[in-house]
């Protein structure tokens, strides 16, 4: 949220030796601009539970989760 990643890289980091700064980066940029005008690459939330993908840029409908029709 706050493009802090490099306090929580390296090997002994919450994200590891390797974190991907570009999308750190991506979701940085989501922030600010949700911040500044309230826009978001998501639509806004509902029953139907959305996923966005910063890796991607692409929002999709989340996968039903097995134990869902039994708990349901």
């Amino acid at each position: 949220m706050f493009d802090t990643l490099s306090t929580v890289d390296g090997p002994r980091g919450l994200a590891g030796a390797n974190p991907p700064q570009e999308i750190a980066t991506r979701m940085n940029a989501i922030w600010v601009e949700f911040a500044k005008t309230g826009a978001l690459p998501w639509p806004a939330y509902d029953a139907q539970r959305i996923v966005y993908d910063p890796a991607t840029d692409k929002a999709a409908p989340e996968a039903p989760f097995p134990a869902e029709r039994i708990l349901g």
